[in-house]
């Protein structure tokens, strides 16, 4: 270090930075990617329960039936 001119310390200090900033962008990017996962398999089981509900259903009466029901 002693042999180093302050513009090497200078570099060398943002070189430092820059890796410390890719690590984090990269760590965050690890966890959206996470969430999105999770929220995407959280949709696909919310619909598959709300498809089954729906198929257990009784249909419904048509149009026509209805307005000759009254």
């Amino acid at each position: 270090m002693y042999g180093m001119n302050q513009l090497d310390v200078m570099s060398q200090a943002r070189m430092g930075d820059m890796l410390r900033d890719a690590e984090r962008i990269h760590q965050v990017s690890e966890v959206l990617k996470e969430r999105r996962a999770a929220r995407r398999a959280l949709f696909a089981k919310n619909l598959a329960r709300f498809l089954r509900r729906a198929a257990a259903l009784p249909s419904p009466a048509t149009i026509g039936d209805a307005a000759t029901a009254r």
